[in-house]
């Protein structure tokens, strides 16, 4: 899976055939979703060692899938020596997209770091 719009990929922002940027369609244009959808860094919260775990289910997925990005480690508890863990998303560079994998009582927290860290988006 490589980084970047795939084949037919509208990023000029406007959707396809209508050519007004947004239109009266009510659809985000399509440029701007493209760090959600063909992100190059991704970072996950709750990335274990454990298979068990969500995280590391992604993680597995991700790679599984054919990603061939970057995959950092929030604030991991067990350190993976394959995976550079980060202490804050400012720390890991420019993140794309943020899986959060932890507990909903600490989800709150690293969604508001993820926004002011500028990531492209968010899956819970």
């Amino acid at each position: 899976m490589t980084p970047g719009p795939g084949p037919g990929a509208h990023t000029d922002g406007a959707p396809p055939g209508d050519g007004a940027a947004g239109g009266e369609t009510g659809h985000a244009p399509a440029g701007r979703l493209d760090r959600l959808f063909f992100p190059r860094r991704i970072a996950i919260a709750g990335l274990s060692q454990r298979p068990e775990a969500w995280g590391r289910a992604s993680y597995e997925f991700l790679r599984g899938a054919g990603f061939d990005g970057e995959v950092v480690a929030l604030r991991p508890r067990q350190p993976d020596p394959d995976i550079r863990g980060v202490e804050s998303l400012a720390e890991a560079g420019p993140v794309d997209v943020l899986i959060v994998a932890i507990p909903a009582k600490g989800a709150v927290e690293v969604l508001g770091e993820a926004a002011a860290a500028d990531v492209g988006g968010a899956v819970v």
